[in-house]
């Protein structure tokens, strides 16, 4: 029962963690599920133009303000529903499992997405290899997430705000 004398009982001292300790962080989870709606982006235009989107798509994806609706489905999946005024994109994932996806510009790709934390990492890899690997990153708050797109040279931010 007692690792020392000196000491806290083993069964105490073996998972304590302090609000300052960054492991603790790091796993502390915020509610994922809600809807959310975009307030910011930067570099945007950039990025569409480094994935080879000519003029007319990329103002058109630029015109609206894009909302998102993530659903716990539970035993690990998620659902994601991404819509604009002229487009609605659905997405059903589970933690670390590959998924084939078409993305808006017809590209076929192999899509993982990963949680760590409140951290979602998505990687998605041209099926042909013709182009770059696509890296999208989102980091939730209690208040909303911010989305880092990368894609070539090009980084593009857009943040959206809990409803």
């Amino acid at each position: 029962m007692w690792a020392d004398s000196n000491r806290e009982p083993q069964s105490q001292n073996r998972h304590h963690f302090t609000p300052d300790d960054s492991l603790f962080k790091s796993k502390i989870m915020v509610n994922f599920a809600g809807s959310y709606r975009q307030t910011k982006q930067e570099n945007y235009d950039d990025f569409l133009k480094e994935l080879g989107l000519n003029k007319m798509i990329r103002k058109a994806a630029l015109a609206f303000t894009p909302t998102a609706e993530i659903t716990d489905l539970g035993s690990g999946k998620w659902k994601v529903v991404t819509a604009t005024k002229v487009r609605t994109m659905e997405t059903v994932f589970e933690s670390g499992k590959p998924y084939d996806e078409k993305l808006s510009d017809g590209r076929e790709v192999t899509t993982t997405i990963t949680i760590d934390g409140n951290k979602w990492t998505t990687l998605q890899k041209d099926k042909k290899g013709s182009f770059n690997d696509i890296h999208v990153v989102r980091e939730f708050t209690d208040k909303g997430f911010d989305i880092q797109f990368r894609y070539g040279k090009a980084v593009a931010n857009c943040y959206f705000e809990k409803q």
